[in-house]
């Protein structure tokens, strides 16, 4: 396993790059399967390009499978360009995974309304299904659009962290979020050249829903981050560097401040089996809001959760009640009090489970 990924050929720089990353991913199987979630957009179809060239040019993991996953949003759909683009990208995902000598597996997702969220939770549902590590494409085009969508809602310091590289906790992996959008885009191009003898240019499609500009997130990208640039040219980096040291800030504020509470809040019995490990909720009720709320952040943090302000005051006001034992679910958590001793149980990856066939 120590000779897992060196180069048997000369590699593109962008799938070098890609190599160097993950060997840096602390705690990434590299045995079992990895599906990579390719919609058949430019930025997926970047990514699987470079992770077939590392599995053709470099010493792949022999008990490492590469699939690739595809999630059709089903036939509801008041548009039929809509309807007909998900059958096509369905078709050039199928198509290229066999060209790559790949697996591939189509989920096709029925949420109860159609909307972003319903979506996106259908996805993350199939996903969680294989019990495998899914492969992103998200960039940092997408980190910090992600983190200005959450700013407009109103988000405490730890909405801003966004997404990260590797998830452990969820087997969520995000090779090239450290990359630009162009960055993605001309790797991508210069490993599907190197794939195709004939020097066929990178196949996708593109999302006619995303054109339109109808959710936030696309009109951020084709109205918003355009006018700032004419207004002032490198201010959407400019931004992202910003995020990045705001959140290295609260990040090594919050590590300071829970180890010096993370002592007094766990209880003798916590241990290693412990779900979360276990909290005292007694010292938790004796420190000021503001430390409980921090802590409680920080510590679902620390276990691959996340919390909203809401959704941690209505943690912090049921632990407040006089009950000795009692359950209850917050946060896509089943939180549980014994005594003095507090324990949260994930009941789910996702907050819903849509129907889904594999």
């Amino acid at each position: 396993m120590t000779e897992a990924f060196t180069r048997l050929e000369k590699l593109t720089p962008g799938a070098d790059r890609l190599r160097s990353k993950i060997l840096s991913m602390h705690g990434l199987p590299k045995f079992g399967r990895w599906g990579v979630a390719v919609s058949g957009g430019r930025d997926s179809m970047s990514l699987l390009a470079m992770l077939v060239e590392l599995r053709q040019r470099t010493r792949w993991p022999a008990g490492l499978e590469l699939e690739v996953w595809h999630v059709h949003h089903g036939p509801h759909s008041t548009s039929a360009a809509v309807l007909e683009f998900r059958d096509r990208a369905e078709a050039l995902v199928e198509n290229s995974a066999r060209r790559f000598g790949l697996g591939f597996r189509s989920f096709r997702v029925q949420p109860e309304r159609e909307s972003e969220e319903a979506w996106r939770e259908a996805r993350w549902a199939a996903f969680a299904s294989q019990a495998s590590p899914v492969w992103l494409a998200h960039h940092r085009d997408d980190l910090l659009e992600t983190r200005w969508m959450r700013l407009m809602r109103g988000t405490g310091p730890h909405g801003l962290t966004g997404m990260r590289d590797w998830d452990e906790q969820r087997q969520i992996a995000r090779p090239v979020l450290d990359w630009t959008l162009e960055e993605l885009h001309e790797s991508g191009e210069a490993s599907a050249k190197v794939l195709a003898p004939e020097a066929l240019p990178l196949s996708f499609i593109d999302d006619p829903q995303n054109l339109l500009g109808g959710d936030l997130r696309a009109r951020l990208r084709h109205e918003i981050w355009p006018r700032l640039e004419a207004m002032r040219p490198g201010a959407k980096a400019a931004m992202a560097r910003s995020f990045d040291l705001i959140v290295e800030a609260l990040e090594a504020q919050c590590r300071v401040a829970v180890g010096e509470l993370a002592p007094q809040l766990r209880t003798a019995s916590g241990g290693e089996d412990a779900p979360l490990s276990v909290l005292s909720r007694s010292r938790l009720m004796l420190i000021s809001a503001a430390q409980a709320e921090r802590s409680l952040h920080t510590w679902l943090r620390q276990h691959g959760r996340s919390a909203s302000r809401a959704q941690i005051g209505e943690v912090l006001k049921r632990l407040a009640r006089a009950e000795v034992d009692f359950e209850f679910e917050v946060a896509g958590l089943r939180w549980q009090v014994k005594g003095d001793e507090l324990r949260a149980f994930p009941y789910g990856a996702v907050p819903s489970r849509p129907k889904v066939e594999a």
